[in-house]
């Protein structure tokens, strides 16, 4: 490729990028036009502004960018008919959820299911999660039938709370803010001993959402973990649940050595301060 050649295709992309980001539906076709632009990054680009214009008339080129031969084209085409609302994608979503090749691609497919409620990929997104060796897509899949409400007698979620992929147990995690199963407790405390930080954050959070009895005392026990990140969640979920005297738990936090830890201990002073007494 020619300096010449190179700076061009740089000068297209950016000119459907720019038109693009100005959301204004005159411009589909010509958006819809770099679709078949022989080089992939002026093709990837187009897929991403098609979905900014936010309309039905633009599923139907998204569609056929599913079956470019390069892989974040297709990516980036699943993600964007999320963005039309257009359900009619449902079948060919559900087919490349099935069988791309690329993890990225199939993930990709089976989000954008869950946020245009394509209820009947609900069996289609259980068979990617149970067969599929990609974690990236069995979060997804998690994440999907979330949205979904398609996890039925709770067996995939409680599957997906001992999948070895922490990001699949996290997705699980927050999924258990929703879904109606017995024995949710146990679930929690599952999740709130996990190895992983962000199941464990996940998991706080879903316990103060549900508003469980346990929900003060986990909180206040997370103050201690070694991780910033799970402290902060306790903190927020102390906050939260707006508990009549919370400064001996805050007191528990007060010298802690990380600077976000302070910063939003800090900030929920300030707020309790604000309130009316």
């Amino acid at each position: 490729m020619t300096d010449v050649d190179a700076q061009s295709i740089a000068a297209e992309r950016e000119y459907i990028r720019s038109i693009g980001i100005q959301r204004e539906l005159s411009y589909r076709l010509r958006i819809e036009d770099a679709l078949l632009h022989p080089h992939p990054t002026v093709r990837r680009i187009a897929a991403r502004a098609l979905g900014w214009l936010r309309c039905h008339e633009v599923a139907p080129a998204l569609m056929r960018a599913l079956e470019d031969i390069d892989t974040d084209t297709r990516r980036w085409a699943a993600a964007s008919l999320a963005l039309t609302g257009c359900q009619s994608a449902g079948h060919t979503l559900r087919h490349c959820a099935l069988h791309d090749a690329a993890d990225t691609v199939r993930a990709a497919c089976i989000r954008t299911l869950g946020w245009l409620s394509i209820t009947d990929a609900i069996r289609d997104v259980q068979v990617v999660f149970s067969g599929d060796p990609s974690a990236a897509v069995r979060s997804a899949c998690i994440e999907s039938l979330s949205r979904l409400d398609g996890f039925e007698d709770g067996n995939i979620l409680i599957r997906a709370l001992k999948d070895p992929a922490g990001d699949v147990r996290t997705q699980a995690a927050r999924a258990l803010q929703t879904a109606d199963l017995p024995h949710l407790s146990i679930l929690l405390a599952q999740c709130i001993a996990d190895t992983d930080p962000h199941v464990r954050i996940a998991g706080l959070r879903t316990v103060v959402s549900r508003q469980l009895d346990v929900a003060e005392d986990w909180c206040a026990h997370a103050l201690s973990d070694p991780n910033p990140g799970v402290r902060i969640a306790a903190l927020m979920g102390l906050h939260l649940m707006q508990i009549p005297h919370p400064d001996p738990y805050y007191q528990k936090v007060a010298d802690d050595p990380h600077p976000e830890v302070q910063y939003h201990l800090s900030r929920i002073r300030h707020a309790s301060r604000a309130i009316p007494k």
